[in-house]
């Protein structure tokens, strides 16, 4: 049930995240233009574009937190079920147990199409993305 319920969220979720994460890479990089380029005068334009560009840095590692809490969750599954004192049970709950942790051995990874896995690398990525886009649009300005 579990495992059912991750795929479909997997699938429902996969694109939107990737959509997201690229979007976030290219408002990082504007806002932190936007925060070295603004006029003198226009302080709260820039103290508003540095709070949009930490904002945007904290809701994109917190996608990545989860997603990973999720994968670290899925992996100690094994651990936990192993644990149990599971060789005293009847030969139905044994086979039961033993399929669960056969099943456990491959981690739920949150990610779009094997293209992109969303975990704490990714959340570099996506840093290092922006910092390149930061420094192209700094270029052209």
């Amino acid at each position: 049930m579990v495992f059912r319920m991750f795929y479909t969220y997997r699938k429902l979720f996969g694109l939107i995240l990737w959509l997201t994460f690229e979007i976030f890479a290219i408002v990082i990089a504007m806002s932190g233009v936007l925060v070295i380029k603004v006029e003198g005068k226009k302080i709260g334009s820039m103290i508003l574009s540095a709070l949009f560009c930490f904002a945007e840095v904290v809701v994109c590692f917190y996608i990545s937190y989860c997603c990973s809490q999720i994968s670290n969750a899925s992996e100690d599954l094994l651990v936990t079920l192993y644990s149990t004192k599971w060789m005293s049970l009847n030969k139905n709950e044994v086979q039961m147990i033993k399929i669960m942790m056969i099943r456990s051995q491959c981690p739920l990874l949150m990610n779009f199409m094997n293209i992109m896995t969303f975990d704490y690398v990714t959340f570099t990525y996506i840093m290092n993305t922006a910092y390149s886009y930061f420094n192209l649009l700094l270029a052209f300005s």
